[in-house]
């Protein structure tokens, strides 16, 4: 019984851990700008609604899945100053991450409104929750594995995100108070500050066919960059296909279909390259995306790039 304790404790401990250290994954980031970069808000020139949900490492019991909805669009005529809502829950077994944050982003539009720099700061809360008493993990003669850790904290990020007609950059810090994840003073496991730096650029190989390439690289201190790149191509302005490489984790395999000007979907599958593929099937993510409708007739279409 002693043994058994010990070992689930120190189990549990890595994996507080490791989430600690890295913060959601998502395969089709460049369509779902939000969640890693508060200056993304507005971007798409209109009130714009997505949810995504992702299972990673299916197969995997308690394997991680994470689920986001934002909401962002312009309050004001000028479009210069917009506002956002974001929602993520972010579960691994026990463990669930709980992030609900306000967004505000301020956009600087030059060269006769060919090119925009904007500035973003989101603020809210994350919930910490560690289920123990769980019927699938609760032994009834061990009252270490009858109690739940639960602890609410503030923090906030910041961004900056450029675009033009062909190119786009952004940098952001998510969350950048390193809080401490349990009140416990003998537990040690904190936030671990995550930046964000992302990228790429659109070209049209002819009249029917634009290429995109893209990457996002993900840094900690501490450990080696998270590196993803992605090749994908825009077939008559509805379809997109595309490959993602994970750099030493998985080949992800993204298809988005845009129904109508206002709605699109996508999905995005997987392929592990590392061991894991020995017990995981891959990872699956879907995305849906509304846009009410823009009223500028002279707004360049913003499916191109996001």
């Amino acid at each position: 019984m002693m043994v058994r304790k010990f070992l689930f404790i120190i189990f549990l401990l890595i994996i507080v851990q490791s989430m600690a250290q890295q913060q959601y994954v998502i395969s089709q980031y460049m369509f779902n700008g939000l969640v890693v970069n508060p200056a993304y808000a507005g971007i798409h020139e209109s009130w714009s609604f997505t949810m995504m949900t992702r299972s990673q490492w299916s197969g995997i019991p308690g394997a991680p899945t994470t689920h986001t909805f934002s909401a962002h669009g312009p309050i004001t005529r000028n479009k210069e100053s917009s506002a956002g809502l974001i929602f993520v829950k972010d579960e691994f077994g026990a463990i669930s991450f709980n992030n609900v944050f306000g967004v505000y982003t301020y956009r600087i539009s030059f060269d006769r409104g060919q090119q925009h720099l904007s500035m973003g700061l989101q603020g809210g809360f994350s919930n910490f929750h560690v289920e123990l008493s769980r019927e699938d993990l609760i032994d009834p003669d061990d009252p270490a594995l009858n109690s739940d850790y639960n602890s609410t904290f503030p923090n906030f990020g910041t961004g900056i995100y450029y675009s033009d007609k062909k190119f786009y950059a952004g940098l952001s810090v998510p969350f950048i108070v390193n809080n401490r994840l349990n009140q416990n003073e003998q537990d040690l496991s904190r936030q671990v500050r995550h930046y964000y730096l992302t990228g790429g650029g659109i070209f049209m190989l002819n009249h029917d066919i634009k290429y995109k390439p893209s990457f996002m690289v993900r840094y900690l201190d501490g450990a080696a960059p998270d590196i993803d790149i992605t090749n994908s191509f825009l077939l008559k302005d509805i379809i997109w296909t595309g490959i993602t490489y994970r750099w030493s984790n998985s080949i992800d395999f993204i298809l988005e279909i845009q129904f109508t000007d206002n709605l699109r979907f996508g999905y995005s599958y997987g392929l592990i390259t590392s061991e894991l593929s020995q017990v995981s099937t891959g990872s699956h993510e879907l995305v849906i995306n509304y846009r009410i409708k823009k009223q500028h007739p002279k707004v360049n279409h913003p499916r191109r790039f996001r």
